[in-house]
């Protein structure tokens, strides 16, 4: 989320970058990644590049390339540095753009790294305009396209994208976890239960989807699965706030009031705000006053 705000693009499409290993997190605290300076400077790269129109698969081929033959003179913590420009291979027949397997023969410049002359092993680069790039070469990613279709509320178009992104990755819990997100907001609450399982079972650690789990099994008043998914994510990040939150107005929905309060509690004590902050202060705040109500009252 920081990363979004201060590059000013989608949180969808930074969790997509890290999905694709183009950012690398320092280290993740349950799904949570966080970054060094090193890699804000990456997502500056990888924003300005998308905003050219670069692709998923321009960007993952490069990244690939670049990183493996630069690494071998140990600058491969440059290579988005060169993304944007065709990656040229040279072989025993001549010069070869590795992403449209399209011959060369004639360059007019040298690219130099780093102010040292290319050597003849490293790959010489070539600027090259999006309108060269042959059409059987356009990709669309349609995970990010699925969630820029449900940014803009065209929910029906977003569900049919998402499961053309699941036929090229059938195992990303993310895709599933924003299919389900999709199919629940237009009602196929059954569908949308399927598909959060499919996310806890390809990735046991998705807290959100653990909760939202937690959530539709208590809007059908299934409330001892609905616990167990929401003392499923506590297991794994015992200070989730979401998880406290849901699991303090199950226990109230069930007049366990008594047990609502210190998960009441423990998600104020995370700092949040917003209306559900709100409502958990108003159900303490009403819990307290019937109890001083009940104290006052004659033996």
């Amino acid at each position: 989320a920081s990363l979004s705000q201060m590059l000013n693009v989608p949180v969808h499409l930074v969790r997509a970058w890290t999905l694709w290993g183009l950012l690398v997190p320092h280290h993740t605290v349950n799904r949570l990644p966080y970054f060094t300076a090193q890699e804000l400077h990456r997502a500056k790269s990888l924003a300005r590049l998308t905003q050219e129109g670069i692709t998923r698969e321009q960007l993952c081929s490069y990244v690939a390339q670049v990183r493996s033959l630069l690494n071998e003179v140990g600058k491969g913590e440059r290579e988005l540095h060169y993304l944007g420009h065709a990656l040229v291979i040279r072989d025993q027949k001549g010069f070869q753009d590795v992403l449209t397997q399209q011959r060369f023969f004639n360059f007019e410049t040298t690219i130099e790294i780093a102010d040292e002359p290319v050597h003849y092993t490293l790959p010489m680069l070539r600027v090259v305009n999006q309108e060269d790039v042959p059409k059987e070469h356009a990709f669309v990613d349609w995970f990010v396209e699925g969630c820029r279709l449900t940014d803009t509320e065209q929910l029906e178009e977003a569900i049919n994208v998402f499961r053309k992104s699941l036929l090229q990755y059938p195992k990303d819990a993310e895709c599933h976890f924003y299919l389900a997100d999709v199919l629940y907001r237009t009602g196929r609450i059954q569908a949308a239960f399927e598909r959060y399982h499919m996310a806890v079972e390809l990735d046991p650690k998705y807290l959100e989807a653990w909760v939202q789990l937690g959530c539709l099994y208590a809007m059908d008043q299934h409330y001892e699965e609905a616990e167990q998914s929401l003392h499923r994510c506590l297991e794994i990040d015992p200070e989730f706030p979401d998880a406290h939150y849901h699991l303090a107005e199950i226990l109230h929905e069930q007049q366990r009031t008594d047990d609502a309060i210190q998960h009441w509690e423990t998600y104020l004590h995370a700092g949040v705000r917003g209306p559900w902050a709100d409502l958990a202060r108003q159900r303490l705040d009403e819990f307290a006053e019937f109890k001083s109500v009940i104290c006052s009252l004659p033996s």
